[in-house]
């Protein structure tokens, strides 16, 4: 008994170490991932493999894995709590079940990888088939989290790379789920390492699959190259207008007029910056619209996208306008809801509505929109609205389509002075990364900028009025990335690498458990 409670000890360390590959923040204390947090999540992703594997039952391993799940999922999303706290107006109590239940959600992932990887036909491998599994099944199970019930894979460890070039790169051969299996992949390699070295075969096995990994890293870096070459790209200039607006009072019809005087403000400020384009965060224009409506109570001398609520058929919809002059020119609609947000699924059945006050009910827009081009600009539009901005399928359907920039129209101030806003810009870049393009982030208060895969991260500081112009270098020709091109298959092909990883067979040995001994560095088998 003593053992097992010292293993859930070390669990929930392992748990929370793992989540210090993510940005956290609390108040004024900022953390965003260096390399001795790398080094500690690893160490810590080490040791829930480790530990979550140490017993011959399978709903054992998964209540283990499942119990550090919990730990690493309440430190990244504790987020929720304040923003239907003190944002929605929900009560602690309530908010803090909902942490739980979102948490204990994705923590049912970590618990069926334990329960799998620790079954006799992973273990009973040859440890480099093992090793291999370890990495696909992790990665296998974030891309089913990115789809199921709607999809919700915040908190993806690939996303840790967003701000080192060299690794996030990569993701535009492979996605964030190659990233994923990539450090999961280490990790377990580094703990069979002993046994890799008795069998000549096995180390040359390990040797061929970082000569591959070692590959792509070389591909992609030769693609990046050709991308970013002055050459390929032409030069614009934007502007982003970061309002500031508190969320206590943003959707305050007494605040409506005064809203919009500091947007149309702000934006005089912009135009004296002679930009192509000048953007405003998600549902900014702070009065309803009608989806037949084509004059706006104001006059964009610069074509001005906005993010507003459109009354469509009786439906609201979460939209980005292109606005010249006063006119309303295209809209892009919102296709990926968020779940008891902005819409509540299965609400006949359900005893509770919306989890966030003040938001209405919304219906999702067409899934073929094409990309919004300013009048007289090279600019071709891929809109991502709020969190569309972490699922591949948004911005690769833009890329296919057209877009050679994405902009995305977020709010983030629901979060308040917490890690959300900077582990939202992490997805966020990531998904320029998967696509090689540009993408122009307008938010309310934070973080607004611009993220290229060429020249890097520029942003604004978050919770400050502020106006700013920047030239986007975009491509001048239409180029999918691998990603991209073969997109989902980069998703899903970790699925038939895993069942391939666990039925290979080596033919100059046959494995047993004698051969190849789960070593036991930290207690016995309980």
């Amino acid at each position: 008994m003593l053992w097992a409670l010292i293993r859930l000890v070390i669990l929930a360390l392992a748990g929370s170490l793992i989540a210090l590959a993510h940005p956290f923040r609390w108040n004024d204390f900022q953390y965003d991932p260096k390399w001795w947090g790398w080094v500690l999540a690893t160490l810590g992703l080490m040791v829930f493999m480790f530990l979550s594997l140490q017993s011959p039952k399978k709903w054992v391993r998964f209540l283990l894995g499942f119990w550090a799940g919990l730990f690493f999922y309440g430190i990244t999303f504790y987020w929720i709590t304040i923003a239907m706290n003190l944002h929605g107006e929900i009560a602690w109590s309530i908010s803090f079940f909902a942490l739980f239940m979102l948490g204990g959600y994705c923590s049912l992932f970590w618990g069926t990888w334990a329960a799998i990887i620790g079954s006799n036909w992973v273990q009973l491998q040859y440890p480099m088939g093992r090793v291999i599994s370890y990495g696909c099944l992790w990665a296998g199970l974030e891309a089913i989290r990115q789809y199921l019930f709607s999809g919700f894979h915040w908190g993806e460890i690939g996303f840790s790379f967003f701000n080192v070039p060299f690794m996030a790169q990569t993701a535009q051969i492979w996605g964030v789920q190659g990233l994923t299996f990539f450090w999961v992949f280490v990790a377990a390699l580094i703990l069979h390492t002993d046994h890799l070295y008795r069998s000549r075969t096995q180390t040359r096995l390990a040797c061929l699959s970082l000569a591959l990994i070692a590959a792509i890293f070389f591909v992609s870096y030769y693609e990046a190259s050709k991308r970013s070459a002055p050459e390929g790209l032409e030069s614009t200039k934007i502007a982003i207008v970061q309002p500031n607006i508190d969320q206590q009072i943003k959707w305050d019809p007494a605040e409506a007029e005064n809203h919009l005087k500091k947007l149309i403000e702000l934006t005089r400020e912009a135009e004296r910056g002679k930009p192509q384009l000048v953007v405003w965060p998600e549902t900014s224009f702070p009065f309803l619209v009608s989806a037949a409506q084509k004059q706006l109570p104001l006059k964009a001398e610069i074509p001005l996208m906005m993010g507003a609520v459109v009354r469509d058929n009786h439906v609201n919809r979460n939209s980005a306008l292109m606005v010249v002059q006063d006119q309303v020119q295209e809209r892009f609609d919102k296709q990926h809801l968020v779940p008891f947000g902005e819409y509540v699924p299965l609400q006949d059945w359900l005893p509770f509505g919306k989890l966030v006050a003040n938001a209405g009910d919304f219906m999702p827009g067409s899934t073929d929109q094409k990309p919004i081009q300013p009048p007289g600009s090279n600019l071709r539009l891929g809109g991502l609205i709020c969190y569309e901005d972490i699922f591949s399928a948004n911005s690769v359907r833009h890329a296919r389509h057209g877009a050679n920039v994405l902009v995305n129209l977020t709010n983030d101030a629901w979060y308040g002075k917490t890690s959300a806003q900077r582990q939202h810009f992490a997805m966020a870049t990531m998904q320029s990364y998967q696509t090689y393009l540009p993408m122009i982030r307008a938010t309310n208060n934070g973080l607004s900028g611009v993220i290229s895969p060429w020249d890097g991260i520029r942003t604004e500081e978050n919770f400050v009025e502020k106006v700013f112009v920047e030239e986007v270098r975009i491509p001048k020709k239409e180029r999918l990335t691998f990603f991209a091109w073969t997109f989902p298959l980069m998703l899903w092909i970790w699925w038939p690498l895993f069942v391939m990883s666990i039925l290979w067979k080596d033919p100059t040995q046959t494995p047993s458990l004698r051969r190849y001994p789960t070593k036991r560095i930290f207690f016995p088998k309980l």
